[in-house]
């Protein structure tokens, strides 16, 4: 279950931590493992409070929707024409188990029957079954390098279901506090879905051969995100402070949250290494070549 719900877990720890920071002593969970536990109980000079932590999941179909679009994507790049961008606005609701066969086939026509795109962009149009297939076809400038043939995908959408999600969580955290003696709050974690489905679109692109996706990994995660990590305990370090100080004076939340970073560092460290040892070099290139082997194909 911690392997589905770190996101929460991962929460509690930063919930934890920032009451410690504010100098409260917390007790964690305290009752045991009952479901009308609170997550901590804090006691301040001045108070003591019950403090609930909860990170609900805001827009989980669009992690779905990434995974439906991106082999349709794949295939609109593979038969295109290299000199042409093709501007996809919609596409046919497809699984990833569904036979693509008549998708493929279309587009191909499509691009087949289109006439010349060099003075204005063509748009072209298929109802299937299954869905709509809308392109729009433009003329690649000469100064362009080869390479990237989709130049606009369909727009990602979504409700916007963070103020239901929101309630929904503070109504279970009430039920789940309201045996506590003293004054709850809850902690939640809103930040929406941008991170989330950005992270799990540009990793699917990655895993598709797309260099670009690999080099906005390697700056997002491996210097922006390492260096967002590593500036605290730098700085704190620089400021004359030891290791050993901070082993003798942390307590086992502390450490486990620092542990946590460690780890984190150690996945990211990996990962870069991985992305660009020969054997993901050669799969990029080959990645590169058989997509335009495809494109340099005759239509049928």
């Amino acid at each position: 279950m911690l392997h589905e719900r770190w996101h929460s877990a991962f929460f509690e720890l930063i919930v934890g931590r920032t009451l410690q920071v504010l100098a409260a002593t917390i007790e964690v969970e305290p009752g045991g493992a009952s479901d009308t536990r609170v997550d901590f109980v804090v006691r301040f000079p001045d108070a003591t409070v019950a403090v609930e932590a909860v990170s609900p999941i805001f827009g989980s179909d669009v992690g779905e929707t990434i995974k439906r679009r991106n082999p349709l994507l794949d295939i609109v790049e593979s038969v295109s024409p290299p000199d042409v961008w093709v501007l996809v606005s919609s596409l046919p609701d497809l699984g990833p188990q569904d036979s693509k066969k008549r998708f493929r086939s279309t587009v191909r026509r499509l691009l087949a029957e289109a006439r010349d795109v060099t003075s204005s962009p063509v748009d072209v149009v298929e109802k299937l079954p299954e869905g709509t297939v809308r392109l729009r076809l433009a003329k690649k400038g000469a100064a362009v390098p080869p390479g990237r043939l989709v130049g606009i995908e369909p727009a990602l959408t979504t409700w916007d279901d963070i103020e239901r999600r929101v309630r929904r969580a503070i109504a279970r955290k009430r039920r789940q506090g309201r045996a506590a003696s003293v004054p709850a709050l809850v902690a939640v974690h809103s930040t929406g879905i941008a991170s989330s489905y950005e992270e799990v679109y540009v990793a699917s692109r990655m895993l598709r051969g797309r260099n670009w996706a690999r080099i906005t990994l390697t700056v997002g995660l491996g210097v922006i995100g390492t260096l967002s990590i590593v500036i605290d305990p730098v700085s704190w370090l620089a400021a004359g402070h030891s290791v050993g100080e901070f082993l003798v004076g942390a307590n086992p939340m502390v450490l486990l949250f620092a542990s946590s970073r460690v780890l984190h560092l150690i996945a990211v460290f990996a990962a870069l290494v991985l992305m660009f040892r020969p054997a993901a070099n050669d799969y990029f290139r080959a990645v590169r070549s058989a997509r335009r082997s495809r494109a340099a194909e005759p239509s049928p």
